[in-house]
């Protein structure tokens, strides 16, 4: 991102209480990060502010569960198709998350970066691996503006 835009932004934040173990009460939240420009394997760290925070789940990146941050690695695929990912977990959220980001570059960088052509390559969908022994697999497009 260009200096002085921001790299990621809060797009939402629940926050809810449901019924928790011995009868007592789970706090609970979630949110939903936009990150610009997206980018496979970038990491975007969320330093959340609360009481009793931890996360359990994370869907469009990866990140180790049960710390009160989290380092997002992001996958092929956001999160509704809108360079997004959500974080999940317990706890009283009391304040906005820190965000800072690495590894960010727009297509027509990483097209720079790898091509001397100028070919710009996207990564339009990733279909895991199902467990039972099939390998995951990338689609990608490669767009020549010129070949000659």
């Amino acid at each position: 991102a260009a200096a002085g835009d921001e790299c990621a932004v809060v797009v939402t934040t629940q926050q809810w209480q449901e019924a928790g173990p011995a009868g007592g009460v789970a706090r609970r939240w979630d949110m939903r990060i936009k990150v610009r420009p997206w980018t496979v394997f970038a990491k975007v760290h969320v330093g959340l502010v609360g009481n009793d925070i931890a996360t359990d789940a994370v869907y469009g990146g990866s990140a180790e569960l049960g710390a009160a941050g989290a380092l997002v690695t992001l996958s092929p695929t956001p999160v509704g198709g809108d360079d997004q990912f959500e974080l999940s977990g317990t706890g009283a959220l009391t304040g906005p998350p820190s965000l800072t980001c690495s590894g960010l570059q727009s297509d027509e960088e990483l097209a720079r970066g790898q091509c001397e052509l100028g070919a710009r390559t996207v990564i339009k969908g990733f279909q895991p691996p199902d467990g039972a022994g099939a390998v995951g697999m990338y689609s990608f497009l490669i767009h020549l503006a010129v070949w000659m």
